[in-house]
């Protein structure tokens, strides 16, 4: 997929800036930037077409594209009843079908997870460039005021500032890393909980998507070094930065390339 440029996602971001606590996720990405992605007009169409139905509707497609046990779809996602399920997918088919079109509707979902990766990583440098001139139109009344002044704004205005928001810093870095989910092994006891606490973090249930991911961590789990990103991502969301980075440094000593590529932004953030 060719990216869209960013001038084009810094227009889209003047005009929808984003919020300190705002979760923007991969079914919030307009489908104007889709439009302007090197992708045919059959991915277009199909993108508008996924973007009319209910969220609720577009979960379901998603997780129905990755084959993902209907058990765990229901769980999930917390259908009071096994019917209301097959009657939702019924109800989907109609629209997409996810089986007819599954690679397709993969690779909508894939360009729309870029694009929101994008999109964080624009309004990143937006933030830094208004934090920049925000400083330069201060720095003549910085250089005349009284050092004691400058000192308790250094102590106790500029901290509070510039701190982020553990919810907005969850829901930037968590598009840094995704795995391949549809190359895991659900049938084993291992990759099948990996994929729950996939879903569950997805769906917001942060307490049993954690102790999943603490299941991971012991021993040689393939998922050893993924699980404690995401455990890390949960303890910040969370508000426990204490824990988000002992995780983050159990990340450097097990798999330092990782750590390099994914986790190092995140640690200094904290």
């Amino acid at each position: 997929m060719k990216q869209v440029y960013k001038p084009e996602i810094r227009k889209w971001l003047d005009d929808n800036p984003l919020t300190e606590n705002q979760e923007l996720d991969v079914h919030g990405v307009p489908a104007s930037l889709f439009d302007l992605t090197d992708t045919d007009d059959r991915l277009k169409q199909l993108n508008r077409q996924i973007k009319g139905l209910p969220i609720q509707q577009q979960k379901l497609l998603l997780y129905l594209s990755r084959d993902i046990d209907p058990a765990l779809i229901i769980e999930s996602m917390e259908y009071s009843s096994p019917e209301l399920f097959w009657l939702d997918k019924a109800l989907l088919i109609k629209e997409v079908d996810p089986t007819a079109r599954q690679q397709d509707v993969l690779q909508v979902f894939a360009v729309n997870e870029s694009l929101l990766a994008e999109i964080y990583s624009v309004s990143d440098i937006m933030d830094l460039e208004a934090e920049k001139s925000k400083s330069h139109k201060y720095r003549n009344w910085s250089l005349i005021a009284a050092p004691v002044i400058l000192l308790l704004v250094y102590l106790f205005i500029y901290p509070v500032l510039i701190k982020p928001d553990p919810v907005a810093l969850y829901e930037k870095f968590k598009v840094t890393y995704r795995p391949d989910i549809a190359s895991i092994d659900t049938t084993s006891y291992v990759g099948g909980s990996y994929y729950e606490a996939l879903l569950l973090m997805d769906e917001g249930n942060f307490a049993e998507s954690a102790k999943l991911f603490e299941e991971m961590i012991p021993g040689d789990s393939p998922f050893r070094v993924s699980s404690r990103w995401f455990l890390a991502l949960i303890n910040l969301r969370n508000g426990d930065r204490a824990s988000c980075r002992e995780q983050l440094k159990a990340i450097q000593n097990d798999d330092p390339a990782f750590y390099k590529q994914v986790a190092e932004k995140l640690s200094r953030k904290l």
